[in-house]
């Protein structure tokens, strides 16, 4: 321990000793300003042994100092995403992309870092260029998923070219646009819950994913695909059936949460099966599977995300 910085470092220790930096915006915040205070009163040294005793990632404290170093946020308290990933994606916008953000209500309490990365790549396309925009929409009396689209898009693109027009997939100012801009808000604050739980069981179980895992790995992880994510869980277990044994519950809440990440039917058609796929064959997880369809996948829930 540090004798001459006792106070803050004991409750530094015991902030994240918690299985998360913060239930909400303002926790996560008030716990950005102590490290703030650590970096700034602290040697380098005492900085790297504090690092060492509390198994923290130097890169996760380097961004909750960035946090607190951003005061633009301060005047958002009550918008800001809840995960300390998302509030540092937000230090790396300009002001002018913060303001649209909160404006066109892409951050808000549900957001997630890759989704504010994702939105603010776009934007920054759309803005940094004197292009004349106007909307097209592209009806199809089938299902489109992600690659189908980008395949077409590429093959008109090869005759607008000619004419000197770009066609984009992206933002608009439609009505349309509007509500489901709005569905999709709505649907995140469910998303939050589920990374919320996902993180609660995560670390639970021995403490197996932050003996295996740093807590920016396990981020990324819960932000990533869900192969990724499998795959992980797999690693750190002898077999499958050890997964599910110690792990299913986990791998239960990343299915939905990747139900709600995704952007077409037959992708939350595929993610539903796979749920019903994990009661039928794993009988004592079925009440995971029965909460989790109940929670989760109602058909309020359903009228949100099918946008």
């Amino acid at each position: 321990m540090l004798p001459m910085k006792g106070f803050l470092a004991e409750h530094l220790l015991k902030l994240f000793a918690r299985k998360s930096y913060g239930k909400n915006a303002q926790q996560i915040i008030d716990l950005c300003a102590l490290v703030h205070e650590a970096q700034s009163t602290w040697s380098k040294i005492e900085v790297k042994k504090f690092q060492s005793e509390s198994t923290i990632n130097s890169q996760v404290w380097g961004k909750l100092n960035a946090i607190a170093l951003d005061k633009r946020l301060l005047e958002h308290i009550n918008n800001l995403p809840s995960s300390y990933s998302a509030l540092y994606a937000l230090t790396c916008l300009t002001d002018q992309h913060l303001s649209d953000g909160f404006g066109f209500g892409i951050i808000h309490p549900g957001a997630s870092s890759r989704q504010i990365q994702a939105w603010a790549q776009e934007w920054q396309i759309r803005s940094s260029t004197n292009l004349k925009v106007r909307t097209i929409y592209l009806a199809s009396e089938i299902e489109l998923d992600d690659s189908e689209c980008k395949k077409i898009l590429e093959k008109l693109n090869e005759y607008a070219s000619a004419e000197k027009v770009l066609l984009l997939e992206g933002l608009g100012n439609s009505r349309h646009y509007q509500q489901k801009q709005q569905k999709i808000i709505e649907a995140s604050r469910k998303l939050s819950a589920i990374e919320t739980d996902i993180e609660h069981f995560m670390y639970l179980g021995g403490g197996e994913f932050i003996k295996h895992y740093s807590l920016e790995k396990i981020d990324s992880l819960m932000e990533g695909d869900f192969n990724s994510f499998a795959k992980a869980l797999l690693r750190i277990s002898r077999s499958r059936k050890e997964m599910m044994s110690n792990h299913g519950i986990v791998y239960c809440y990343k299915i939905a949460l990747e139900y709600f990440r995704a952007d077409s039917r037959s992708q939350r058609f595929n993610y539903k099966q796979r749920l019903k796929h994990v009661k039928s064959k794993y009988p004592e997880l079925a009440y995971v599977v029965n909460l989790i369809m109940e929670e989760y996948f109602s058909s309020e829930t359903e009228s949100l995300i099918r946008v």
